[in-house]
């Protein structure tokens, strides 16, 4: 298992190539979020392409959803964003938030647990960082709709910064509230 750190590190590479944002203020969670919306501390962002995909992996399906920005964005350093959430598809309904390291020790998982990530700044060349979620007693919500699965994060949660690329954004908290609605 101790592969999942080049796993992640090879997802953000390819999510950057993703890119962009925006943001508006349309309510349907918890977190105020409108559908196919994420929050990172005060910046909203909307999903503009993303791609899911399962691998059998330790007994059970290792499901990840990649969802990203699109266009340019107008947060300045903070402009563009990427999701990742992974989890071991045991259907839908509430999955526990789990850290990194506690996700990729997990050797044969009966439980629903889920590890999400999120980058900014990746639609500018100054720089980005990656934070990771904190294991949590709040839950994730997955649905199926339309054949896809959709995760929301109804309470928002603590993130860390991970990893900083090309230097980082200045300014960056080292942690962040997180919150999504309907990410697929």
């Amino acid at each position: 298992m101790k592969k999942m750190p080049f796993l992640k590190l090879t997802l953000f590479a390819l999510t950057l190539l993703l890119f962009a944002c925006s943001s508006d203020n349309d309510s349907n969670s918890n977190t105020g979020l409108g559908p196919g919306k994420w929050k990172l501390g005060s910046y909203t962002f909307t999903r503009g392409v993303s791609n899911q995909s399962g691998t059998p992996a330790n007994d059970g399906q290792l499901f990840v959803i990649v969802c990203s920005t699109s266009g340019a964005g107008n947060l300045g350093e903070y402009s563009g964003s990427a999701i990742t959430c992974e989890f071991f598809d045991r259907g839908a309904g509430e999955y526990t938030i789990v850290d990194n390291n506690t996700f990729g020790e997990l050797v044969n998982p009966t439980e629903k647990y889920i590890y999400i990530d999120c980058s900014i700044g990746t639609a500018t060349t100054t720089g980005s960082a990656l934070y990771g979620c904190q294991s949590t007693t709040k839950k994730a919500i997955i649905t199926i709709e339309n054949n896809q699965y959709k995760v929301t994060v109804p309470e928002e949660i603590q993130m860390t910064k991970i990893l900083d690329v090309n230097g980082g954004i200045d300014g960056a908290a080292t942690t962040y509230s997180f919150g999504c609605n309907k990410i697929y």
